[in-house]
């Protein structure tokens, strides 16, 4: 994806994705709705509704041994779905309007199975 370097924003950008010999690669995907940006519209979205709200804080914490950075904190389920969808344009898959475009549809996807799916557990 050439769109960041060679639309002005960076010359020097390179996709963070790499190949097996280290090189800096973009793979051959459609553009649109980014599918994390929508799982993770979606996840915030019931997380959102079902804790009442955006402003729970919370820490997560990968296994990945070469991840630069092991644990990420945050102020609310939005900011780390809106994280998460920005990675994949790092990441040279998707476009930004793909990351918003995704975090919408998982938003609606949310609102939908909220209200019309997710039912109380009875005691």
């Amino acid at each position: 994806m050439s769109a960041i370097r060679d639309g002005g924003v960076d010359p020097a950008w390179k996709p963070l994705s790499a190949n097996r010999a280290g090189v800096n690669t973009t793979p051959c995907f459609p553009a649109w709705a980014s599918g994390h940006a929508a799982f993770a519209g979606a996840w915030a979205g019931i997380m959102q509704r079902f804790f009442d709200g955006d402003g729970v804080s919370f820490s997560l914490t990968t296994e990945d041994p070469h991840a630069p950075v092991r644990t990420r904190s945050y102020t609310g389920f939005s900011q780390a779905a809106r994280e998460n969808a920005d990675s994949r344009v790092y990441l040279g898959v998707h476009y930004p309007w793909d990351a918003t475009d995704g975090l919408k549809l998982g938003e609606d996807v949310a609102a939908h199975v909220f209200t019309t799916k997710l039912r109380a557990i009875p005691s």
